[in-house]
């Protein structure tokens, strides 16, 4: 979330239910803890259960749940969608030229692009690539994010 520059918490815990005299306390444990205009945000990846999910939104809170999501080009897109981000999924094509299609070079590269904090584009991708490719999309105004897992 450092690309998008979203301030958070890990592994916070959050009180559900509480009573004075300490008889019984629900606490639960928050993957990651946001707070976006303020709204409070969770981001489970653990799995938490459907009663505890519905226990949080009665307190407000939004959850996107991504436990036992694979695609990490999917886990991107919902996590930048939740934080009201708009992103764009690939594969990308960038021609290496500005010439005609017929006579130019194109790569294409799988991932997701989004625009960060700073105005910059970022292409989030789980492929490691060389050098001279993250040289060229670098001068193309994209920033590389390398995933990686996927």
């Amino acid at each position: 979330m450092d690309q998008v520059d979203q301030r958070f918490s890990k592994d916070m815990e959050i009180p559900i239910y509480q009573r004075k005299k300490a008889d019984f306390n629900l606490i639960v444990k928050a993957d990651f803890l946001l707070d976006v205009d303020g709204k409070k945000l969770i981001i489970d990846i653990s799995g938490l259960g459907s009663d505890i999910i519905s226990m949080l939104r009665e307190q407000q809170y939004r959850i996107l749940t991504l436990s036992g999501e694979k695609d990490i080009a999917t886990i991107v897109v919902k996590t930048l969608h939740f934080l009201g981000h708009q992103s764009e999924e690939g594969p990308h094509h960038f021609f290496a030229s500005e010439r005609e299609a017929s006579r130019n070079i194109q790569i294409s590269m799988p991932g997701v692009i989004f625009i960060n904090h700073k105005g910059r584009k970022v292409l989030a991708t789980h492929l490691s690539q060389p050098q001279d490719i993250v040289d060229f999309l670098s001068q193309k105004g994209y920033q590389i994010l390398y995933l990686p897992f996927s």
